[in-house]
C-alpha cells in the first residue's frame, strides 16, 4: 500500500435500524413466530437461547421490545413493534463482511417473516481514528472541504475547553 497506512480505531460504533410502514401485530404472540425464525437463522453465529432478552416490563406497545444479543460480533439486533435496530459496539472491522452478512440474514428473516414493509432507514457510524504521524486535517483532505475545517489543528491546548470546564454547574 504506498502512501497509505492502516488507521488505529480503537473504539467504533455502526446502528442500522428500519422502521416499518405498519406494528408487526401478527407476529408479536406466544409462542412468537418472529422469534423462532430469527433464532434459527442466526444460530451460524452461535446464539443460545440465554442471548435472547425481553422487556416484560412494558406498559405500551411502543416499549415491547425483543434482542437478541450475538456475541460473537458484539452486536444487539433489537425488535420493537414498529422498527428493528443492529447495533455493533467496537466491531472486528476485518470481520465486515462477516457483520453484512449478518444485518443481510437479519433483515431478510425479519422482513420474511413479518411480511413488513419498511418505511424509512437509517444507518449511523461513528469511529475513534488515531490519525498517526499525519495531522487529521491532511487525512481527511480527500474527503472533505478543507477551508471549511477551521484552525483547531493550530490552537495550542490552553485555547481549548472542554465541554465539562465550560458547562454551567447544577
Amino acid at each position: 500500500m504506498a502512501g497509505k497506512a492502516i488507521a488505529d480505531i480503537p473504539e467504533s460504533y455502526l446502528e442500522y435500524r428500519a422502521e416499518f410502514v405498519a406494528p408487526m401485530f401478527e407476529v408479536w404472540t406466544i409462542p412468537n413466530p418472529l422469534v423462532s425464525s430469527l433464532f434459527s437463522a442466526l444460530r451460524k453465529w452461535q446464539i443460545g437461547v440465554g442471548d435472547i432478552s425481553w422487556n416484560k416490563d412494558s406498559s405500551t406497545y411502543k416499549d415491547c421490545q425483543i434482542t437478541f444479543n450475538v456475541p460473537k460480533m458484539n452486536v444487539l439486533i433489537r425488535l420493537n413493534m414498529d422498527a428493528a435496530t443492529f447495533v455493533a459496539s467496537n466491531p472486528d472491522w476485518s470481520e465486515a463482511p462477516a457483520l453484512i452478512e449478518l444485518y443481510e440474514t437479519a433483515m431478510h428473516t425479519i422482513r420474511q417473516t413479518t411480511k413488513g414493509e419498511i418505511s424509512s432507514q437509517e444507518i449511523a457510524l461513528g469511529m475513534h481514528v488515531k490519525p498517526g504521524e499525519k495531522s487529521f486535517k491532511d487525512l481527511v483532505s480527500g474527503l472533505v472541504n478543507t477551508s471549511l475545517l477551521g484552525p483547531a489543528n493550530d490552537l495550542p491546548p490552553e485555547n481549548c475547553t472542554s465541554v465539562n470546564e465550560s458547562s454551567p454547574r447544577v
